[in-house]
C-alpha cells in the first residue's frame, strides 16, 4: 500500500546488495505498487553492503529530494539510514525483517513515527514449521523450502503506528490482498529464475 499512501506517485526502494534475495523483495514491492497505481514510479538505490548506514542515508536523501515520499529499506543496518533520512525530510519509510517502529518506540520515538509498518519475517514460525515436519516425517532435508504469507512466515507489523498512520480503507485492502495471496488468487512475482535482463526490464519499466 506504499503506492496508495504516496501523494506523489513516486516511491523508493533501498537495497543492500544487488542479489536475487533482495531483488525478490523489490519485485514484490513493484508488483504491489503497480496493482494500486499503474503509473507509479519506483526509485531504486543499492548501498552495496548491509552496514553502511551513512551511505544508506545519503541515497535515501537523494530519493526523497527527487520526489519520493515513502520508501522501503531492505538493507540491514545500512537501511537504518533511510529511516534517519525520512526523519530529516519529513517523509515515510517502511521497515523490514522485524517491527522496526517498535524497536524505536521508546528509545527514539521520532524514528518510530515515520514507519507506518514493517515487513516481518516470522523466523520462529519457520522454525516451528520445520520442526513439526521433522516430527511428522515429512521434512525433506537438503532441498530449499519456501515459506511465505500462507504459512505465517511473512507478515506486516500491525501496531499503533499502523493503526494511526494507515487509513482504514488501506488496512482493509491490505488484509484482502493478504487473503488473496494465501488462497492463491494473487501470486507474488519472484526474482528467482529470472535472467538479469528480465529483472532489468521490470525495474526499468517503473524507473522515474
Amino acid at each position: 500500500f506504499g503506492a496508495a499512501m504516496s501523494e506523489t506517485g513516486h516511491i523508493g526502494f533501498l537495497g543492500g546488495q544487488e542479489s536475487p534475495l533482495i531483488q525478490d523483495f523489490l519485485l514484490g514491492y513493484i508488483q504491489g505498487a503497480l496493482s494500486v497505481n499503474p503509473d507509479v514510479k519506483v526509485a531504486v538505490s543499492w548501498v552495496g553492503n548491509y552496514t553502511d548506514s551513512a551511505k544508506g542515508k545519503e541515497l535515501a536523501l537523494a530519493q526523497y529530494r527527487s520526489g519520493v515520499d515513502i520508501g522501503f529499506n531492505v538493507a540491514g543496518g545500512a537501511g537504518l539510514g533511510q529511516i534517519d533520512a525520512a526523519v530529516d525530510m519529513g517523509k515515510l519509510a517502511f521497515g523490514v525483517d522485524s517491527d522496526q517502529a517498535m524497536l524505536f518506540h521508546e528509545a527514539n520515538p521520532e524514528k518510530a513515527k515515520v514507519i507506518p509498518t514493517s515487513m516481518i519475517k516470522n523466523v520462529g514460525q519457520a522454525i516451528f514449521d520445520i520442526t513439526v515436519r521433522h516430527m511428522e516425517g515429512t521434512a525433506v532435508w537438503g532441498e530449499p523450502l519456501s515459506l511465505g504469507v500462507a504459512e505465517g512466515a511473512i507478515g506486516i507489523a500491525d501496531n499503533q503506528y499502523y493503526q494511526s498512520m494507515v487509513p482504514q480503507e488501506l488496512r482493509d485492502m491490505t488484509s484482502e490482498n493478504i487473503e488473496k495471496i494465501k488462497n492463491g488468487t494473487v501470486v507474488v512475482d519472484t526474482a528467482y529464475g529470472k535472467t538479469p535482463e528480465e529483472l532489468a526490464k521490470i525495474i526499468h519499466a517503473v524507473a522515474p
